[in-house]
């Protein structure tokens, strides 16, 4: 397999609204971190939607070569209620839930899953801890946690660097490059340029259409930075 998603001639506004998408073509393959850059309101989370079956499109195609079982999608954590009364380790055994009543018991192989997450994420120290507690770097490492568990081929993510502490962003980063050296691949929605520079294999720049697309190294230039922002 050498796409696993190809959109084409991708159109979107909303109601009674100017076009915010216009003619967005663009393939996503195995095996990399592609991120939507672009300033507020220029349609990134609309088209991560968009291609997530959230919304529904004007015109133009979109179509997805695996599973939809086989992706994960992380909302921004400032959008999710941590107010439940449940610590770390519930909230990631919630990922085993769904297709259970709520006295199912974990199995020995899910126990030792959510183990394993839980160190590889740093969350093993503060495991019985209450998630209304966590900052929000915390926060936001539980929820990609919690999709990992699941083992998505393609993890979806919405401004996963959103209001978190800077310290827990170099460390975020490495934890989305393992998974993409480990057979996974990566579709983000960025606002930060530098983290996107760091982070990502491609880049396509949102303003209306595509502005630029392409490796980061090449495509994020100071010229293009004006145009985006100004």
């Amino acid at each position: 397999m050498n796409k696993l998603l190809t959109v084409e001639d991708l159109s979107f506004r909303y109601k009674d609204q100017d076009a915010l998408l216009e003619n967005i073509s663009f393939d996503f393959k195995p095996g990399e971190i592609l991120t939507f850059l672009g300033q507020n309101g220029s349609g990134k989370t609309t088209l991560l939607n968009l291609v997530l079956g959230f919304l529904k499109h004007g015109s133009g195609d979109i179509k997805w070569y695996l599973p939809q079982d086989k992706l994960a999608f992380v909302k921004q954590f400032a959008n999710m209620n941590f107010n439940f009364p449940m610590s770390v380790h519930e909230f990631l055994a919630l990922a085993f839930l769904k297709d259970h009543s709520v006295f199912y018991r974990l199995s020995y192989v899910e126990q030792k899953k959510i183990e394993k997450i839980l160190r590889e994420f740093g969350l093993d120290q503060i495991a019985s801890s209450a998630i209304t507690q966590l900052s929000g770097g915390e926060r936001q490492k539980l929820l990609i946690a919690q999709a990992m568990l699941l083992d998505p081929k393609v993890l979806l993510l919405d401004e996963p660097f959103n209001n978190i502490d800077a310290r827990y962003v170099d460390e975020m980063i490495l934890i989305f490059k393992k998974f993409r050296d480990t057979g996974g691949s990566i579709l983000s929605v960025n606002h930060d340029w530098g983290i996107a520079r760091k982070m990502s294999d491609r880049v396509i720049l949102l303003k209306e259409g595509i502005l630029a697309h392409g490796d980061p190294k090449k495509v994020l230039s100071k010229d293009l930075f004006l145009k985006l922002y100004f």
